[in-house]
């Protein structure tokens, strides 16, 4: 079985020997939305054990390297992130829906965010 990612879909494909031409072609038998990361009903009962394995594997690490993107991509743009936090506790309007609470939890996020600089090797600067 082969995983091909076509557009939004996920298509599982199994080739078949044709003698007439001597050659294989490849048949899609499956197909499900490529925003889940669980393998539909439907199809885990048109696939074999070893095809689920190999499914659930390719699966998991697709959600395992979209994690990592994200991550990165949001540690790119912290500093973007904070300077437009800062500047919208300069307006009255955003300050109305802005609670103590929330305050209080970006203070906490903001020192879990300076232990973990200094634990990455980032200390601050002088």
């Amino acid at each position: 079985m082969q995983i091909r990612e076509q557009g939004k879909k996920i298509q599982l494909i199994r080739t078949h020997y044709i003698p007439e031409k001597k050659r294989t072609v490849g048949r899609v038998f499956a197909t499900f939305d490529k925003s889940l990361n669980l393998i539909p009903e439907d199809i885990s009962l048109k696939i074999g054990k070893e095809e689920t394995e190999k499914l659930e594997k390719y699966l998991f690490d697709r959600k395992e390297k979209q994690t990592l993107e994200e991550l990165k991509f949001n540690l790119l743009n912290i500093s973007s992130t904070i300077n437009k936090a800062s500047k919208a506790l300069t307006v009255k309007e955003v300050l109305d829906d802005f609670s103590l609470e929330k305050a209080n939890l970006v203070y906490e996020e903001m020192a879990a965010l300076v232990k973990a600089l200094r634990k990455a090797g980032f200390n601050k600067p002088k």
